[in-house]
């Protein structure tokens, strides 16, 4: 009798363990397969290609808005200020709901002009790494200020989020922009041109 209880005992765990392996497989193949695709994508497309999916947005918009969050000064934080930004005119200066779609295309985009600069710059690798960064604090903020557009959070909330995500793009468009310069320069006038 216990050598059947004792065959149960092992029967029971060769179908537990046998479970655990069928549910971890069934979430690492479609993770792996969408890593797959994305890296045969990447590959497969040229320098000029990923640039062309750029999006333009303004410059002098997006550098007065991540300017005042990055360039903090006593004029840009004093509320009687004319020097700082309302809720207005950051969001008109982005482009609205459009500005922030693009920038958050963008992001993705700059993303995969630094992994197609892995293959002649070793910097590449950790602009990268602060790229993929920076795209998830752009999603996030995203996040944030529509959850605070739909409760029509006061106007304090909604201009920070805005900033934050212009800063985080701002310093993405930055670094690409000095990656470039430093790997492929053939190709910084046409990216100067769109961000």
């Amino acid at each position: 009798m216990a050598a059947a209880s004792q065959r149960n005992v092992s029967m029971m765990h060769n179908i537990l363990v046998s479970t655990e392996i069928v549910i971890l497989l069934g979430i690492l193949v479609p993770l792996m397969l969408r890593a797959m695709r994305r890296h045969r994508k990447r590959v497969a497309t040229s320098l000029p290609e990923l640039l062309c999916k750029l999006e333009p947005l303004s410059r002098v918009g997006l550098e007065a808005v991540a300017g005042d969050m990055l360039e903090p000064t006593p004029d840009k934080m004093d509320l009687r200020s004319e020097v700082r930004l309302d809720r207005t005119m950051t969001w008109n200066l982005i482009g609205g709901l459009e500005g922030l779609r693009i920038m958050k295309n963008n992001a993705d985009v700059l993303i995969e002009v630094a992994f197609y600069l892995q293959q002649w710059s070793t910097e590449a690798i950790e602009v990268t790494g602060h790229l993929r960064l920076s795209a998830q604090d752009i999603r996030r903020e995203i996040r944030e200020l529509k959850r605070a557009l739909r409760r029509n959070a006061g106007d304090v909330m909604i201009p920070l989020h805005v900033q934050r995500v212009a800063g985080a793009y701002y310093l993405m468009t930055c670094r690409v922009i000095s990656l470039v310069e430093i790997s492929n320069s053939a190709v910084l006038p046409q990216l100067r041109d769109v961000l």
